[in-house]
């Protein structure tokens, strides 16, 4: 199966005679102009069958000159419709398209309207007038669509976006359903995304592992400017011309030399002419002087020295170039190197001071900070935080049960959660995080859930928290931009309803808390104070 569409087109009339109609050769006026040929004088021989839709009638020219009628009451139809009539008119309102079996296949009549009318549904033009017509002239079975654009109740004109990669992968199921595949390069591109996909089933995590290879490529290559293509265009044509300058040269100084030749020769002849016959001549025209001699010369190495000039400057651009991506190369190196050595460090510290770094409490840590954020002080604050908000989250009943039950930790009280969060020990952080992985990795893999979407939503919110906390709160900026970030964030994850009834509140509470005077103190705060209490972080 090979479905194929063309550009939308302007009449009715040409593309209903070329279908419903042999093709033959027209005459010729003496003009050269082709003669049309009258209907009742063409033949229909390689039309098998006609069929079509929403247009109560099977006669190819009745249903052509009402497609027309359609199209043209394009305005009128939209206002009876109650339809604004904006935009452009369409100027185009045909639409044709063709699907084609290969020669080995032979399906009935039954099979290709069949599939038809799966790439009419696949379009989306259920509603709108369309002639089939079935060929016989080719090897190959095949079928044309003559589609009216114009929609025939609302006036409104159908547009096919992605419609190419639409019909290849209808094309390519349609094949797999018949057990006879044909086109074997494209279900071979087929299976290469189907195990792209496997392997990546979050696009996100595919499109940051194809930039991250890109970039990759890029560190590789040498540097090279953005207007590379312009620059070899540019130096291709100062060759040209300094090639062509140089032959203009050339020419005109062998043109010179020749006519030099010619008068001497003149001359020459001339005295010769009078030392026999005693024939007075008049001057000769003057020889060319030294300094028009050497004038082509000159031009020459003007030339010459304009070639070096530019090949020295196309020469230091690229050293400046080679040096910029060493520089760069180095930065990264260094980065690298420093990022490196803070893992290091971070995997030789004792695990009791990594685990008491992960599961402090954040009241102690805004003492001791004197409200200032810390991620390498504390670089699990961030997950014991966002692992709270979504204990929040009643989209996942699961995590909630797991927390509640297994671990015993009060998933509706905010504040009662933080504590019995701090207050746990080692070994039972380690199987609560243990715990965690592992559901998320199996509810990842979960079709519908858009589990990882909310989970990576969760830190988000609090990466953006923990930036906005070292920003002076003063003015209504800050506010604003927090407030619309954090929205934003849950309306793209799925989040609305979360932070509507949830989220917004808790917001609105902790702008309060930081903006006031009492939320600026360094003392140490109440540890059975109430969620809503101004020590608590986001409630938690």
């Amino acid at each position: 199966m090979v479905p194929g569409m063309n550009k939308p087109t302007a009449s009715f009339k040409s593309a209903e005679e070329y279908y419903a109609h042999d093709k033959i050769e027209p005459e010729r006026d003496d003009d050269d102009k082709p003669i049309p040929v009258p209907r009742h004088k063409r033949t229909s021989n390689r039309v098998a069958w006609v069929s079509t839709r929403n247009l109560m009638t099977d006669d190819s020219l009745i249903a052509r000159n009402i497609m027309f009628a359609t199209a043209m009451s394009a305005e009128g139809l939209k206002r009876e419709a109650g339809i604004k009539a904006t935009g452009r008119k369409t100027t185009k309102p045909v639409q044709e398209l063709t699907l084609a079996w290969h020669p080995g296949e032979t399906p009935t009549r039954a099979e290709m309207e069949s599939a038809a009318n799966e790439v009419i549904k696949l379009l989306g033009i259920e509603e709108h007038q369309i002639a089939i017509y079935c060929h016989r002239d080719r090897p190959h079975p095949h079928i044309h669509l003559l589609i009216n654009r114009v929609h025939p109740h609302t006036g409104k004109t159908a547009t096919f976006p992605n419609a190419h990669r639409k019909l290849d992968k209808w094309a390519n199921q349609y094949e797999l359903r018949r057990g006879n595949i044909v086109t074997k390069q494209r279900a071979a591109k087929f299976r290469r995304m189907a195990k792209a996909k496997e392997m990546w089933p979050d696009d996100t995590e595919r499109r940051a592992y194809v930039e991250q290879k890109r970039k990759e490529a890029r560190e590789r290559s040498p540097i090279r400017p953005k207007n590379q293509r312009w620059d070899k265009l540019k130096a291709a044509q100062v060759r040209a011309d300094a090639e062509r300058k140089k032959s203009q040269i050339a020419d005109s100084a062998a043109s010179e030399i020749a006519k030099a030749d010619e008068r001497q020769s003149s001359v020459v002849e001339l005295d010769a002419m009078s030392d026999a016959g005693g024939i007075v001549t008049a001057d000769p025209p003057p020889l060319p002087s030294q300094e028009a001699r050497e004038r082509p010369q000159a031009i020459q190495e003007a030339a010459e020295h304009d070639r070096a000039t530019e090949r020295r400057q196309e020469a230091q651009r690229r050293a400046q170039a080679s040096e910029e991506h060493r520089r760069g190369r180095e930065a990264q190196e260094v980065a690298e190197g420093a990022h490196r050595a803070r893992l290091e460090a971070e995997k030789q510290r004792p695990e009791a001071e990594v685990f008491d770094a992960f599961f402090c409490a954040y009241e102690r840590e805004q003492t001791r900070q004197g409200l200032q954020w810390d991620r390498t002080r504390n670089p699990a604050m961030e997950w014991n935080m966002a692992l709270a908000l979504r204990a929040m989250d009643k989209q996942q009943p699961e995590l909630r049960q797991l927390l509640n039950e297994r671990f015993n930790l009060p998933v509706d009280d905010p504040g009662g959660f933080r504590r019995a969060l701090t207050n746990l020990s080692a070994a039972q952080g380690r199987a609560l995080v243990s715990a965690v992985d592992v559901l998320d990795q199996r509810m990842d893999k979960e079709p519908g859930r858009n589990w990882k979407r909310r989970r990576h939503a969760f830190r988000e919110i609090i990466d953006f928290y923990g930036q906005q906390r070292v920003l002076n709160w003063d003015g209504d900026s800050p506010q604003h931009i927090f407030t619309t970030t954090i929205k934003s964030i849950c309306e793209r994850s799925g989040l609305a309803d979360f932070y509507r009834n949830t989220l917004k509140p808790l917001v609105t509470r902790l702008i309060d808390s930081v903006r006031s005077k009492q939320a600026l103190e360094l003392s140490q705060p109440d540890p059975d104070a109430s969620p809503k209490s101004k020590g608590s972080t986001l409630e938690l």
